[in-house]
C-alpha cells in the first residue's frame, strides 16, 4: 500500500513538472517569436521608408534626365550656329531659350539621417560628384541668359552688327564660348545621370525590395 501510494504520488508530481516545463517552453517561445515579429515589423517599416526614398530618387533623376535631354535638342540649333562661326561664316545669333529647371528637392535629403545610411558608397560617390556638374551647369545657363538679356538683345535691337574684319566681335565672344561649356557639362551631366546615376539606383532598389521578407 504505501509503495503503491509512494510511486503514484512520485508519478503524479513529475507529470505536473513535465507540464510545467512544457509551459515554461511555450511562454519563452511565444516571448521570443514575439520579439523576432517586433525587430521583423521595425526593420520591414525602416526598409519601406528607405525604398520610398529611392523610388523619389529615382523619379527626381528621371525628371531631371528627360530635361536635359530636352535641353540637348534646343542646344542644336545653337551649335548650328557655333559650327558656321568656326567656319568661317556669319550667322545671326540666336537668343537663348535655354533654361535651369533642376532643384533637386529630394536630392538633398540624400544626406539627412537615414537617408544617407540607405544610399550605397557608389551612390554618394556620384552625387558628390555630380554637384560640380549640376553647379556649373546652372551657372553658365544663368550667364548666357543674363548676356543674351543685357547684349544680345539690345544688339538685335539696334541692327548691330556682330561681326567685322576678323570674325565674330569681341563683345559677342561669349556666346560660342557658353554654348560649348553648356553642351559638354549637359552632355557629361546626362550621361551621369542617365548611364549610371538612374541604373545603380535601381539595383540597389530592387535589392533592398528582396529582403522584404520573413527572417526563417
Amino acid at each position: 500500500m504505501f509503495i503503491t501510494r509512494f510511486f503514484k504520488t512520485r508519478f503524479i508530481k513529475n507529470k505536473n513538472l513535465g507540464w510545467f516545463a512544457m509551459e515554461l517552453v511555450i511562454v519563452f517561445l511565444g516571448v521570443y517569436l514575439a520579439f523576432l515579429f517586433n525587430g521583423y515589423q521595425e526593420r520591414q517599416h525602416e526598409r519601406s521608408m528607405q525604398l520610398q526614398y529611392y523610388d523619389s530618387l529615382i523619379l527626381e533623376f528621371q525628371v531631371l534626365y528627360a530635361h536635359l535631354d530636352q535641353e540637348n535638342g534646343k542646344l542644336q540649333k545653337h551649335l548650328a550656329v557655333v559650327a558656321e562661326i568656326e567656319e568661317g561664316g556669319q550667322p545671326d545669333l540666336l537668343p537663348s531659350d535655354l533654361y535651369y529647371l533642376y532643384r533637386g528637392s529630394v536630392l538633398e535629403a540624400a544626406f539627412d539621417g537615414t537617408n544617407f545610411a540607405s544610399l550605397s558608397k557608389y551612390i554618394i560617390s556620384n552625387i558628390i560628384g555630380g554637384t560640380p556638374l549640376l553647379e556649373t551647369l546652372e551657372e553658365t545657363v544663368t550667364q548666357l541668359n543674363q548676356f543674351t538679356v543685357t547684349v544680345l538683345v539690345p544688339a538685335q535691337i539696334t541692327a548691330t552688327d556682330f561681326y567685322d574684319e576678323q570674325g565674330l566681335k569681341a563683345a559677342f565672344s561669349w556666346y560660342p564660348r557658353l554654348i560649348g561649356e553648356i553642351h559638354t557639362t549637359n552632355r557629361n551631366l546626362s550621361r551621369a545621370v542617365g548611364e549610371r546615376a538612374i541604373p545603380t539606383l535601381e539595383e540597389d532598389r530592387d535589392k533592398l525590395a528582396a529582403q522584404f521578407r520573413w527572417p526563417f
